[in-house]
């Protein structure tokens, strides 16, 4: 069982539970290659990660992201569609931006009541004579395109032409709000601190937390 581990320049993080039939990923950085801090989550990284986990039946991605590079959203977002086993999202953070594209690659897609999805326009830094200007006008006008219909296809309640005036602004969006527009598919309600979860069959993700959770009381009452 490995936990924590962390590549440079990447800003994920690999688990592998130890019955091998499920993993998880963490996606708690920048989206790309972020230059001030040297970290971040490329879709070449992601693609080396997730070859890893191949032969699982079920892949967990975590996000608290802020977003970052729209294209490697765009192709983190593909590879998870093309990964054969059941994807589950868990937004326990933050799903801005570019990370929240890569959120809407999953089969489930889940929220803590604390956490928020934010959806906006593709934006750029530009150079250039008036030509070259609204060369860059038309690509993110293509790009909005294509994350307001990849939002409205995830919905199925609110139709693309509507997704692209909510994404005019930077639209913070609540676990209740992103339920209602039908980006996410449920809401985790997280146990309180003294309160075990309810459903700790053998083998399920609660069942490993019960028994963590015990672990540490233990080593409490040791020390």
């Amino acid at each position: 069982n490995r936990e924590g581990e962390r590549k440079p320049g990447g800003g994920y993080v690999y688990n592998k539970w130890d019955d091998g039939k499920e993993d998880e990923l963490l996606i708690y950085e920048f989206i790309g290659y972020d230059w001030f801090t040297d970290a971040g989550m490329s879709a070449t990284l992601f693609a080396e990660e997730l070859s890893r986990v191949a032969n699982v039946d079920r892949l967990t991605i975590k996000i608290n992201s802020p977003g970052g590079d729209v294209w490697d959203g765009m192709s983190i977002y593909n590879q998870l569609l093309g990964f054969g086993p059941d994807v589950r999202v868990v937004v326990d953070g933050v799903a801005a931006s570019a990370a929240s594209l890569i959120a809407m690659a999953g089969d489930t897609v889940e929220a803590y009541e604390t956490s928020q999805l934010m959806i906006h326009d593709a934006w750029t830094v530009a150079l250039g004579n008036e030509q070259d200007l609204r060369e860059t006008a038309d690509v993110l006008a293509k790009i909005d395109g294509q994350l307001a219909a990849v939002y409205a296809g995830k919905s199925g309640k609110i139709e693309e032409d509507a997704f692209r005036d909510i994404m005019d602004s930077d639209s913070y969006l609540t676990a209740t709000e992103a339920m209602e527009m039908g980006l996410i598919d449920g809401i985790i309600s997280p146990p309180k601190r003294n309160e075990e979860p309810k459903d700790t069959a053998p083998g399920t993700p609660k069942a490993r937390y019960a028994r963590r959770r015990m672990g540490l009381q233990a080593m409490r009452t040791n020390l």
